[in-house]
């Protein structure tokens, strides 16, 4: 609506949050970095067919953020770790 398109004109930046892991396409950014002016902050993905740093800056990406990624991830490993050693393994890094 041209409500909505007048509030997004006065914003600094629109960030942008993918499901955990998902990620947007190129084709996604690219268009959403066209249709907001370059004013786009994203958060960054967390698979392999996600797009880079290095990518999303090429893009026109203003902001990348990796929100609570790390976070989430040194939890998953410390979870892995402890369930080797609850199950009679060993504390190893995975």
């Amino acid at each position: 609506s041209s409500q909505l398109m007048a509030h997004i004109a006065r914003l600094t930046h629109v960030f942008l949050w993918c499901e955990f892991g998902v990620g947007f396409t190129q084709v996604d950014v690219q268009a959403l970095v066209k249709e907001l002016d370059g004013r786009v902050a994203i958060r960054l993905g967390q698979t392999r067919a996600a797009l880079s740093v290095s990518k999303l800056a090429k893009l026109g990406v203003a902001r990348i953020s990796i929100g609570p990624s790390l976070f989430q991830m040194a939890m998953n490993a410390a979870k892995r770790s402890a369930l080797s050693v609850i199950e009679g393994g060993r504390l190893e890094e995975v």
